[in-house]
């Protein structure tokens, strides 16, 4: 059974970590190679010939780079992903090779055109027209390429490589040694490339046997989906090669060659780099089927080998770029040194854009990557236009870096950023010690010479890498086949304090923090609103808020921003939160609460309407706590995702008799006072009781408002009404279970809670049929609702029931049934789902919908909720 696995393993190319460092170590490999013979053919020439000859060879190289770049169509990791998955293997690459065989002879006539019209010299345009040659077996060797990268034998390709690039070294030495010309060295690059094809071949056919016929219909597929690769290919080519093609004609073949030694250092990174993605690409097309959660945290975690990889290159091109630019190619290139060290800085957002690439394309989404190229090529040649005439070698090298940052932003924002997050500032963070020591011993070496300081450092900065290795190996989950234990979602939760803050935020976060789901799901709070504070030191909550949820966005990672939401000022507070998450690259999921949210929308100045549609807009999800919220959302959100889950409450604690205390019927009142709770209209309608001759105690609990106090003196209740203030939710049960009567005459509400609650404890109900309230209370069976403000209907139904004990325990009864809809069990099961959707999500909804005032009509309720 085993062996079996195997076979089918080596069959379809699958990778596990082992077999991508593996893999990883064979590009390596052939990346250093690529980097040993590229400076030593450099070093020789910039040492034995002219400037004027390496200006031309700078050129002629720079036109081949294209040429050879393109000739393949960009179709290798296309071609990887599909034989990865294909089952007519053979016909595919037949298909491919004559497809891509035809391109290559129209990029070879293109190749000479260019050459007779960038180059002045006979010599240059000689060159170009045998370099010319190297094209076509290019071509192939990409077809190799995908077939040994999708079969995970990425030592195919490192024998190949290995074969070429040691005799790229040896060969080239001796013929510039006799003095051999420009166009004799062009031609022992072209023989060894076709000598590299030959190994490509011979394995193939040894491997493979012999390849099928060409099909037509693969051929049309493959030139069907080859305009896109082939677009985003030709823009790299264009964009890598631009500087230095520029360089010689607008700032002389000095300025070509000063670019052409600096970028040695770079164009062999690159390979290196692109090399590694590479072999990423099965891997990530595999998880994109599967998962696109699973495939950005495997994304991430080569992001973090390959940052570690690209960031001490870009240290230490800035600080020893010099020292090593006059050491390896003299003090006539000194000037080359300040371009070295732009273009060393480009290392980290091209590093960026490579992994974010195999992502893009695993995902079907090249055309951002065409998007990324295109910009990246305009910003590359405006600049070059710009500063190449006054800065030469250096102009050019800052229009790369700029180039190349505008490119990694519009892969991350408009390509990856929808799908998953890359956790780009995570991965850097991690590399800081081993960083800020390799800095520390080249500055303390810095005086001892390259060698020492370039020693030192490297042996540093690997010991440093070694002791976080376990967080840069790269990770990649196979379910089914021994997968790895996943890590529980994080969850960032922001709202209400849940001790310290009366309400339903407070109180469902609280519940939140102390289910079930807080074994599934790794939940962390940051409290933005307590109620003791003042005005100041609210402001300090909300702002220290702020600040520590960017800090754990950066560093905790979580998947999910859960984000709760009321009315009132909090709209505006919480679009600060929903955008830091969004910039971040983090899901969001919004709670709305809010009481009175349409006609507190509608009250906004234009400015503000616009700040809370977009703002809030940005959301991936919304939870409406009521149906009727769910409409007022679906009006402004059109095509956001709403689910309305109701709040719920722990029944359990509310069951039980009643505990009488005292004679009196007995009301209760819960909620905030001063915040649109009816207070003043239940004073008045008591007032009226009291000239009726009937007796009550009222227990107001809650944060008084300063007035009420007063209000109570004035009405002449003071004797009849116990001022309670907050009280925590263990200690308001018992004012549930001594109360006969439930009163809240509000005048704006989401769901509220402690209707919830006094419906669990068996209480009648007087409210009015704000918000969510006629889904908890039907006139006339939980209790009775009256329009706000109508004192003189509040106190009637207030006399009605305070005088008829058996209506009081009928409806109390009915309320009890009606409270087991609303179970904090049942309500947690449906938050837990859409918890789970948000954190494995793939796709972002962003509502972009304007609201208009003449858009009133009501948007009717999805069923299902």
């Amino acid at each position: 059974m085993k062996t079996e696995m195997l076979k089918e393993s080596e069959r379809t190319g699958a990778v596990g970590p082992s077999s991508l460092l593996r893999n990883t170590a064979w590009m390596a490999w052939s990346g250093a190679l690529n980097i040993a013979s590229s400076v030593v053919i450099w070093m020789a020439l910039a040492r034995w010939r002219s400037a004027a000859e390496v200006g031309q060879f700078a050129t002629v190289i720079s036109l081949q780079t294209i040429f050879v770049t393109i000739c393949g169509l960009g179709l290798t990791p296309y071609l990887t992903s599909q034989l990865a998955r294909s089952t007519e293997r053979r016909k595919l690459v037949a298909s491919a090779a004559l497809l891509i065989t035809l391109w290559s002879s129209l990029c070879m006539a293109a190749m000479i055109a260019a050459g007779y019209y960038f180059n002045t010299s006979a010599t240059g345009r000689l060159a170009a027209y045998i370099l010319s040659l190297s094209i076509i077996p290019t071509g192939l060797i990409s077809i190799g390429e995908a077939i040994f990268t999708a079969y995970g034998q990425a030592r195919v390709i490192a024998l190949a490589t290995t074969t070429e690039n040691l005799l790229r070294i040896v060969v080239p030495l001796l013929l510039l040694a006799r003095g051999a010309s420009l166009p004799v060295i062009c031609l022992s690059f072209v023989l060894m490339r076709l000598a590299a094809c030959a190994v490509y071949v011979l394995i193939a056919r040894r491997k493979f046997g012999a390849l099928a016929l060409p099909q037509p219909q693969l051929m049309r597929e493959l030139a069907a989906v080859a305009p896109t690769f082939a677009g985003v290919t030709m823009l790299a080519a264009l964009h890598w090669q631009l500087g230095t093609a520029l360089a010689g004609k607008l700032g002389g073949e000095v300025a070509a060659a000063e670019f052409g030694v600096a970028s040695r250092f770079l164009i062999p990174v690159i390979v290196l780099l692109s090399s590694y993605v590479s072999v990423i690409q099965p891997a990530a097309s595999r998880l994109a089927q599967r998962s696109l959660a699973e495939l950005g945290d495997f994304l991430s975690s080569c992001l973090r080998l390959v940052l570690a990889l690209a960031l001490p290159l870009a240290l230490g091109g800035l600080t020893l770029g010099a020292k090593l630019i006059v050491l390896l190619f003299g003090e006539k290139y000194a000037g080359a040194s300040l371009a070295l060290g732009f273009l060393v800085a480009g290392i980290v957002p091209f590093s960026i854009v490579m992994v974010a690439a195999r992502g893009l394309v695993a995902t079907g989404r090249q055309r951002i990557d065409l998007l990324a190229n295109l910009v990246a090529v305009v910003l590359n040649l405006a600049a070059n236009l710009l500063l190449i005439p006054r800065y030469g070698a250096t102009g050019a090298a800052i229009a790369q870096l700029l180039s190349l940052t505008a490119m990694a932003a519009v892969e991350v924002r408009y390509g990856t950023r929808p799908l998953f997050s890359l956790h780009i500032w995570q991965a850097c963070w991690i590399c800081r010690w081993p960083l800020a020591a390799l800095l520390n011993v080249l500055l303390l070496t810095h005086g001892l010479g390259f060698w020492w300081a370039f020693t030192l450092g490297s042996v540093t900065y690997l010991l440093g890498l070694a002791l976080i290795w376990d967080q840069l190996r790269p990770s990649y989950s196979q379910r089914g086949e021994g997968a790895q234990t996943q890590a529980a979602p994080r969850i960032l939760i922001v709202g209400d304090h849940p001790t310290r803050t009366l309400g339903g935020i407070s109180t469902l976060i609280n519940h939140i923090l102390h289910s079930p789901l807080a074994s599934e799901f790794e939940f962390r709070h940051i409290a933005s609103q307590a109620d003791e504070l003042g005005k100041l030191g609210k402001l300090g909550l909300a702002l220290g808020a702020l600040i520590k949820f960017g800090v754990l966005l950066l560093w905790w990672r979580p998947s999910v921003a859960y984000i709760h939401i009321g009315c009132g000022p909090s709209l505006y507070r919480k679009i600060a939160f929903i955008t830091l998450a969004r910039l971040f690259g983090r899901r969001t999921l919004v709670h709305f609460h809010a009481g009175n949210f349409e006609p507190y929308f509608a009250q906004q100045s234009a400015l503000g309407r616009f700040l809370i549609r977009y703002g809030l807009g940005q959301s991936e999800r919304f939870i409406a706590v009521s149906r009727e919220l769910k409409q007022s959302l679906s009006k402004l959100w059109p095509e956001a995702e709403i689910t309305f889950v109701p709040n719920g409450v722990r029944t359990a604690l509310f069951a039980g008799p009643r505990v009488a205390v005292g004679e009196s019927v007995r009301l209760l009142f819960v909620g905030k006072m001063g915040a649109l709770k009816g207070e003043e209209d239940l004073l008045r309608a008591l007032q009226r009781l009291v000239q009726a001759g009937l007796s009550f105690r009222l227990d107001l609990v809650g944060p008084l408002s300063d007035t009420i106090a007063a209000r109570c003196q004035e009405a002449g209740l003071q004797p009849m009404i116990d001022q309670l203030g907050p009280v925590p939710l263990a200690e308001r049960i018992a004012f549930f279970k001594r109360a006969d009567i439930f009163v809240l005459p509000t005048y704006a509400e989401g769901l509220p809670i402690a209707v919830l609650e006094a419906l669990a404890a068996g209480l009648p109900v007087i409210s009015t049929p704000v918000g969510g309230i006629p889904e908890l209370i039907e006139d006339g069976v939980e209790g009775y609702l009256v329009a706000p403000g109508d004192v003189e209907a509040l106190a009637n139904r207030l006399a009605q029931l305070i005088q008829d004990a058996d209506e009081r325990q009928r409806m109390g009864a009915r309320a009890r049934a009606k409270a087991r809809h609303f179970d904090e069990d049942l309500m947690l099961a449906q938050l837990g789902t859409q918890l789970r959707r948000v954190a494995h999500s793939s796709t972002s909804i962003v509502a972009r919908t304007a609201y208009t005032r003449e858009s009133s009509a009501v948007v009717p309720l999805q069923e299902g909720d």
